[in-house]
């Protein structure tokens, strides 16, 4: 069965002069001069509220007068003790607190079931604890901070996210996509 995500790739081959070629130019052409749209999307004003943007490229900027945009170069810090140190670490900033999933465990191949998820705190994104949890045994002790463990594909791809809507329930904030096409969405209560 062929998975629903997979693309098929369609190659035009260009002949000089043939009726394909010039056909496309045609139609091409046509939308470049004749296409009444382009003015109007340049003079939208995009509302963006009170959202934080990125700006890395001239998207939501109209103009710099003597201004230019750059990109900073990251630079190495020394690193705090107790700092996680995770694969494919997920921070979210909950209020006053940063939450941080990451994955760990020692799996000899993606989506092996010893692949585990770990929850950790921290009020300033810098200084992290290490909440003891206990509610996996992992490697003979219940001493940790494992959120997720023993399953297949679950912990592999653990992406969590706060649903920050209005109308959803306190017990239902945080959510998860894990896993592959086949596995769902997760929802769990806060920790």
């Amino acid at each position: 069965m062929e998975s629903p995500f997979a693309m098929k790739r369609h190659v035009l081959r260009r002949q000089p002069g043939s009726l394909l070629t010039s056909q496309l130019l045609g139609v091409c052409s046509f939308f470049l001069i004749a296409c009444p749209l382009a003015p109007a999307i340049a003079d939208e004003v995009l509302e963006i509220g009170s959202r934080r943007e990125l700006f890395v490229d001239d998207y939501l900027v109209e103009r710099l007068a003597g201004l230019r945009l750059k990109l900073h170069e990251p630079r190495p810090t020394p690193l705090v003790p107790g700092t996680p140190n995770g694969h494919y670490a997920t921070v979210i900033k909950d209020g006053s607190l940063y939450r941080r999933y990451d994955r760990g465990g020692f799996a000899q191949q993606d989506g092996d079931s010893r692949e585990t998820t770990h929850y950790w705190e921290s009020r300033d994104g810098i200084h992290w604890s290490r909440p003891n949890l206990g509610l996996f045994e992992v490697n003979g002790s219940r001493d940790n901070n494992v959120i997720i463990a023993n399953t297949k594909w679950v912990a592999h791809n653990f992406s969590p996210f706060l649903d920050r809507r209005p109308q959803v329930p306190k017990e239902q904030r945080f959510k998860a996509l894990a896993g592959d096409q086949t596995t769902g969405t997760v929802s769990g209560a806060d920790q």
